[in-house]
């Protein structure tokens, strides 16, 4: 790959094959994609959503549940190679995605999907996917695009002026090949990354599993057993301290992937209240159990903070000291499950109207886990997680560091 001129002009990217020197065409996107607006006749069950990550891929795999109109006879018929642009935004893609669809043969989307294919064999799908993603065409769709009022943030925009007017630019065949040949191998290459965090995340389910049911079991330094787990009442192993904001802590909220993390690092913004006097005080290693309803997790989730400061959250959650901070991270690892996490806490929340939440802190600390009794034992468990995070941790660094790579290789190779 090499610099043609330090003079990049419009048509002509930054990074190029040397081979290359003429300057790419531009046309509207309606003259090299076909709409499509196919429906559903034959009823095929296959919905799909659009995943900035993911793709086009099965409501229930992403959603772990269907969120479709009852009757989808109506829905806009895919194949394989079609692409799909979801025009509402999101965190990271203020102008929605474009997205191929690779891993079906067949599905549908909602009517609300503006859906197209290449009408031309010379073009090649897997360019334009590369294209799309590399978001160059996000200039051209902000130019006709109004956020609406409504349909939580669907882009006002015509589909007549989505294909008449937004522009793409492209390079004759050959060199589209030539880029999909390079592309390739990098996408495999974090695609590899990406599965090795994923086995990584699936043997850590695996092991918190066998260790809670006992069919793993670790020794002292001396190799003797540890005493035997006992059935062990939340009352007995977690404090609330009831300390609150001394009025120089960070407001923080509780995620399901990242745990403890400053609100507006997470939500883009503070939603706390402008004094935050009566708000929780959280110290390193102490648990907090939100109370409130978050995806997968209708009950709320439980997480440690692994901070090594304090911090405050709302006065609306729970703040616990555990026994040990090994044993807080057991539970922390033990409740990153949603299941486990539903079987704690189905028998005490009762939820209201509008999905409130009514549990006391008491009620919470109200139920009972088998766990270890001995302090080196629950330190010596948790020593053995924190390794496999670390890795996890580790690997995920690398996934993201290789797609940030990518991303700005990509910003340079197309126009």
């Amino acid at each position: 790959m090499s610099t043609p001129s330090t003079q990049a002009t419009p048509m002509i990217p930054r990074l190029r094959f040397s081979e290359f020197s003429n300057e790419w065409k531009e046309k509207k996107l309606g003259d090299v994609f076909n709409r499509i607006t196919d429906k559903n006749v034959t009823n095929n069950k296959n919905v799909l959503t659009i995943s900035a990550q993911r793709g086009l891929i099965n409501q229930k795999d992403f959603f772990t549940k269907s969120v479709s109109a009852k009757n989808i006879t109506g829905y806009f018929f895919l194949k394989k190679n079609d692409f799909a642009y979801n025009r509402s935004h999101s965190k990271g893609y203020p102008i929605g995605v474009i997205k191929r669809l690779v891993n079906y043969d067949r599905g549908v989307v909602s009517t609300l999907y503006i859906c197209f294919r290449l009408d031309n064999a010379n073009y090649s799908e897997v360019f334009f996917e590369k294209y799309f993603e590399s978001r160059h065409v996000n200039r051209e769709i902000s130019k006709i695009a109004q956020e609406g009022a409504r349909n939580h943030g669907l882009l006002n925009m015509s589909v007549i002026d989505f294909f008449n007017d937004v522009a793409i630019k492209f390079p004759r065949q050959l060199e589209q090949q030539k880029i999909t040949n390079f592309l390739g191998p990098v996408d495999a290459w974090i695609n590899n990354l990406q599965f090795q965090k994923e086995y990584l995340e699936d043997y850590k389910k695996g092991i918190i599993q066998k260790i809670f049911s006992r069919e793993i079991r670790f020794k002292d330094d001396n190799g003797k057993d540890f005493p035997g787990w006992e059935d062990r009442n939340f009352c007995k192993i977690l404090t609330e301290h009831k300390m609150k904001s001394r009025g120089k802590e960070e407001v923080f909220s509780v995620s399901v992937h990242k745990g403890l993390i400053n609100q507006i690092k997470h939500l883009g913004r503070s939603y706390s209240a402008k004094n935050t006097g009566h708000y929780n005080l959280v110290k390193p290693h102490d648990v907090v159990y939100t109370k409130s309803p978050t995806g997968r997790f209708p009950f709320g989730i439980i997480k440690q903070s692994i901070l090594r400061k304090n911090v405050i959250v709302s006065p609306l959650y729970g703040v616990f000291t555990p026994e040990t901070s090994g044993l807080g991270y057991m539970l922390n690892a033990y409740f990153e499950s949603n299941i486990n996490t539903h079987n704690y806490l189905a028998p005490i929340v009762q939820k209201g109207a509008k999905n409130t939440m009514n549990i006391t802190n008491k009620t919470f600390l109200s139920r009972s886990l088998v766990l270890p009794v001995s302090k080196k034992e629950q330190q010596k468990i948790a020593d053995f997680l924190i390794s496999i995070d670390t890795l996890i941790e580790s690997k995920n660094s690398q996934v993201t560091k290789a797609k940030s790579w990518k991303k700005g290789l990509m910003q340079q190779m197309f126009v």
